[in-house]
């Protein structure tokens, strides 16, 4: 979760740029997922004269701009490099070379890769509107058809929205919304796990503990011994 409180899924290749004065929350979705976060700061007199490119990063207080650097490992190697440098003993090299370094990263990311672009406000109007709405019907199976009825867009523009947007097709976002509610209600209650698949909309039993599993690698019984306090 980013500022809003919205979650956004981060994919595999794919980093976040997070500005100054930005809260933000992030939670694995699998016991394999890994991410690191690294923090830096650039000078805005150092980063003008070296390229205006990168006009648009600085003086940014609030917000965030998801990065995609479709696996290039030059760009993983350049920000590894930078890590290393913040780790070790400041000195005014150091911090010349990272500095080097992080403007590399960001320029290569936007000529090589370009930022996924943000889409219009009106559009993130829409989105918001679609994903309150399908946290209220929760409980309810939705097709991909109905949830572009209701912003009125076609389906294969949603799916390409939500790609951009989260990393993912629109089905499976309503599916992990309901695994993130199924965690939340294993974690704060002591409701019966079939009350809670009952309550996501789950047609069965199994068919809830076979999607809570491929999302979590644990069976909700687990799950729940693990997570929540209430025991």
């Amino acid at each position: 979760m980013i500022d809003d409180g919205e979650s956004r899924r981060v994919r595999k290749g794919q980093g976040v740029l997070i500005f100054p004065h930005t809260s933000f929350l992030g939670e694995s979705i699998s016991n394999r997922a890994l991410a690191s976060v690294h923090h830096f700061v650039l000078d805005a007199q150092r980063s003008k004269e070296t390229s205006s490119s990168l006009d648009r990063f600085l003086g940014k207080r609030r917000g965030f701009e998801f990065l995609d650097s479709e696996g290039d490992r030059r760009i993983d190697r350049d920000l590894e490099r930078s890590i290393r440098l913040g780790d070790d003993q400041s000195d005014e090299l150091n911090h010349e070379s990272q500095t080097c370094l992080l403007r590399l990263v960001l320029l290569q990311l936007q000529v090589e890769r370009a930022p996924i672009s943000s889409s219009s406000r009106k559009t993130q109007i829409k989105l918001h509107r679609l994903l309150s709405w399908l946290a209220e019907n929760i409980s309810a199976s939705i097709a991909v058809r109905d949830m572009a009825a209701t912003v009125s867009i076609s389906e294969s523009h949603l799916r390409r929205l939500f790609r951009a947007e989260y990393g993912t097709g629109p089905a499976r976002y309503f599916q992990e919304m309901k695994m993130r509610e199924a965690r939340r209600l294993l974690r704060e209650s002591a409701e019966p796990i079939k009350a809670i698949s009952s309550r996501l909309g789950f047609d069965d039993l199994p068919h809830f503990y076979r999607s809570f599993k491929n999302y979590t690698e644990m069976a909700p019984a687990e799950y729940r011994d693990r997570y929540s306090p209430i025991g």
